[in-house]
């Protein structure tokens, strides 16, 4: 037990809950503890690392509900088998792709742009919508878009740069907890 208190203590960054919860977390990461291994009693853990037993069972309830540890009552506490779903995040983060973008500089590929130079240089008079109340789409632009564009559109939305596109389709279509890859 002291093999796995010591283990703790080494990735311990800080003396909280969450801080213990990282800590047993990357020990388990690092297969210092393996799963089936027995954790130290709360009260010893709290001992040794001088914590009190309250953050030290807050850390383990944190555990759990991750299903990282397992706890059995007066029989004590285990690190939980790792699951399927974590084998399987694990290949797809390991996948090669054909495709590759790179989204956190908000730069769309100028690849996927479709050239605007001959229909803007085209326009009688471009005059800049004068009201936020006024739709920011021009009507020749937007004939143009349409005329070309290869999906059929109900809409077409003018957003602020590609963050501002990324914004409005994530939270359209995802849900907090959703996992994107």
């Amino acid at each position: 037990m002291r093999a796995t208190i010591s283990a703790i203590e080494e990735r311990l960054d800080a003396p909280t809950a969450k801080g213990l919860a990282q800590a047993v977390s990357r020990a388990i990461r690092d297969a210092t503890l393996l799963p089936g291994d027995q954790l130290p009693p709360i009260r010893r853990v709290a001992e040794e690392l001088m914590m009190s037993p309250t953050t030290v069972s807050a850390a383990w309830q944190l555990l759990a509900r991750s299903g990282t540890i397992r706890s059995d009552g007066r029989r004590g506490t285990t690190v939980a088998p790792t699951t399927r779903g974590g084998e399987r995040y694990s290949r797809a983060l390991r996948h090669e792709s054909p495709v590759s973008l790179d989204l956190s500089t908000g730069i769309p590929d100028g690849q996927l742009l479709p050239p605007l130079h001959a229909v803007l240089a085209g326009l009688d008079d471009p005059a800049a919508p004068s009201s936020y109340l006024d739709d920011p789409l021009l009507d020749d632009l937007r004939t143009e878009l349409l005329r070309d564009w290869p999906y059929a559109a109900e809409e077409l939305l003018v957003v602020d740069g590609a963050m501002d596109a990324l914004d409005l389709v994530t939270r359209a279509l995802l849900r907090p907890g959703d996992l994107v890859l």
